[in-house]
């Protein structure tokens, strides 16, 4: 008997997800797709559709039922949510699955730096660091920390938590100025707002919006998700199997908002604990949680850089003081986002004449505007 091999009958639709309300573009209408990076769920790339370019989120194992089910709820929650501090959805695919979202980057060429594109907040960070390029951009630190926290505001007053809050996940834009060539355009635009946050990548989010009314939705027992070094203590140190409810998964996120805020003033570290890891010459993952694990049992924080304590200690203090607010050890005792938020805004009122004076010699400072 000769040999045949199987025919699989899948129908093509098996791995198609459906959005109510939501634009449904066809893949072949996604073109000059460019592979960035890879996010929770599934591959990264920069694209155009009908002439505008956005990025692509492709769900990365398309057959997989669960991690369908869990990206299409990752882009129900953001197509709900109408905040200029949480990146925007354009539109979904249905086959393969992926989801279209706004692209937004920083252009440093404004500031006379030609070739430097970043889209997140480490990667700015990064670039803060070059030389006298963080004496000049200093005081933008606390207008990141106003758009973060809104964001966070944004979705624990519609009992959202994110669950991943860390620096790859804020990203940077300054797309509302970099495109205009008048250099009187510019400069308004620039002492407006000179930069914008938004808060993406919503793969590990809770809502109890989108799930069955039983309690068991509205809780969990899995706290470890995210990134160790932004995890709140409750998620490294606890070994019991805990069931913790959505008010306690925000205090959760509010850690690791604090552990952003902490970046903000130390951005000359790769990550929260990366002092202490390097002291203890951590090699794996497993080293690493036992290291954090047990300097938070200590209630033991995270080591400030002496580089930056003058900063701290004057142009970033209200960043400071937010910082302070969401890394209590015990949960329950750290202030919630519109606390947070409430700090840093009245930072961001006691800016005084001279300090916006300062602003305006620090744009006469730069190439593109003399």
């Amino acid at each position: 008997m000769a040999f045949k091999l199987p025919v699989l009958n899948v129908s093509s639709s098996d791995s198609g997800i459906t959005i109510p309300g939501l634009t449904k573009i066809e893949w072949s209408d996604v073109t000059e797709k460019c592979k960035l990076g890879e996010g929770s769920y599934g591959e990264v790339y920069s694209a155009r559709v009908q002439n505008k370019v956005v990025v692509v989120k492709k769900l990365r194992r398309q057959k997989k039922q669960k991690e369908r089910d869990l990206f299409a709820k990752e882009v129900r929650i953001l197509s709900g949510l109408r905040c200029r501090h949480i990146v925007g959805v354009e539109g979904y695919c249905s086959n393969p699955v992926a989801v279209i979202l706004e692209y937004v980057y920083f252009d440093f060429k404004p500031l006379g730096f030609d070739g430097d594109r970043i889209t997140s907040l480490n990667e700015y960070l990064d670039f803060l660091c070059n030389g006298e390029v963080v004496n000049q951009l200093a005081f933008l630190q606390q207008k990141i920390a106003l758009d973060v926290v809104t964001a966070v505001d944004y979705l624990h007053n519609r009992n959202i938590v994110h669950r991943d809050i860390k620096l790859r996940n804020v990203l940077v834009s300054n797309t509302h100025y970099c495109h205009l060539t008048n250099p009187h355009e510019i400069e308004q635009a620039w002492l407006k707002e000179g930069i914008v946050c938004k808060l993406a990548d919503f793969g590990e989010s809770r809502s109890s919006l989108h799930q069955t009314a039983t309690i068991n939705h509205t809780r969990t027992t899995n706290l470890q998700r995210g990134t160790l070094v932004y995890n709140p203590p409750e998620a490294v140190v606890t070994t019991k199997k805990v069931s913790y409810s959505l008010e306690e998964l925000k205090c959760g996120d509010i850690w690791s908002l604090g552990m952003v805020l902490f970046m903000l003033m130390n951005p000359d570290l790769e990550f929260p604990y990366s002092k202490e890891l390097e002291d203890e010459d951590v090699e794996c993952p497993s080293e690493a949680r036992n290291v954090i694990g047990k300097l938070m049992d200590e209630g033991k924080k995270p080591a400030h850089s002496v580089e930056f304590d003058s900063f701290r200690i004057a142009q970033w203090s209200y960043i400071n003081e937010a910082y302070e607010l969401c890394t209590f050890f015990e949960p329950s005792q750290r202030a919630s986002a519109h606390d947070v938020l409430t700090v840093l805004c009245q930072g961001n009122l006691k800016r005084t004449y001279k300090q916006l004076v300062g602003y305006a010699n620090l744009i006469n400072s730069f190439d593109f505007f003399l």
